[in-house]
């Protein structure tokens, strides 16, 4: 389930990244169609980027390089919407990130 302006709508988690890509997006009821809008479609980063020994390192202008994600199974939130599960590592470390799911 999504939050659409408040209200809960049915939804479909898709998860591309085991078959192809690193995309994980949600398909909604809206209107009495199934849409996959933009906003609810994330690219998980899967390698680190040209510049591999900032890879989760901060840089000197405070931004930090790409980092390796993993999806994981959608949490269920205390009010009954979903939100993104991800496992990502910065060198040495591991963090989940939550990403809250809302039209």
């Amino acid at each position: 389930l999504i939050k659409n302006s408040g209200e809960l709508n049915p939804a479909i988690y898709m998860d591309t990244t085991l078959l192809s890509g690193n995309r994980i997006y949600t398909m909604a009821a809206y209107n009495g169609e199934l849409i996959a809008p933009a906003s609810l479609a994330v690219n998980l980063p899967t390698i680190c980027g040209y510049e591999d020994r900032y890879c989760g390192l901060e840089k000197k202008d405070n931004h930090y390089g790409t980092f390796y994600c993993t999806s994981m199974n959608p949490f269920e939130n205390p009010d009954g919407s979903s939100s993104y599960m991800a496992l990502c590592k910065r060198q040495q470390n591991y963090e989940i990130v939550k990403l809250n799911i809302s039209l």
